[in-house]
């Protein structure tokens, strides 16, 4: 494929429902809400959106991470977040060619980090919307 069919392609979509995964009981506590998230990929960009409710704290960031489903992984990027426990998110980055290979194969993931919970109280893979 040449760079300019690559340019003519349409955006992707990727996303899934924010939800609450306690790492172990202790932490149990500190975390709550849902939300949605949805993200664009149009050549190398990626426009993630998206919004949260039921937090036990004021969120901070929304955090990417890369990793296969139910795994953690290392912090990619972050994007800031006007906080309070509800509202809605939204940034753009420009992602490299390992980047855009962990995304097309459902290994990048969000965590919307909290003032009571600096390890995340929602997270989400960015799983490939095709065809639906």
């Amino acid at each position: 494929m040449t760079a300019t069919g690559a340019m003519a392609q349409e955006a992707t979509q990727f996303g899934d429902k924010l939800g609450f995964m306690p790492v172990s009981n202790t932490n149990r506590p500190l975390i709550g809400g849902t939300g949605d998230v949805q993200a664009t990929l149009d050549g190398s960009t990626l426009t993630i959106t998206g919004e949260y409710s039921g937090l036990r704290g004021d969120a901070t960031t929304l955090s990417i991470h890369s990793a296969p489903p139910g795994q953690a992984g290392p912090e990619i990027a972050s994007i800031d977040i006007a906080g309070g426990t509800e509202g809605e998110f939204s940034g753009t980055l420009e992602l490299d060619s390992e980047q855009l290979e962990l995304l097309q194969s459902d290994n990048l993931y969000v965590v919307v980090r909290t003032s009571r919970n600096d390890n995340g109280e929602l997270r989400a893979w960015l799983m490939s919307q095709a065809g639906e």
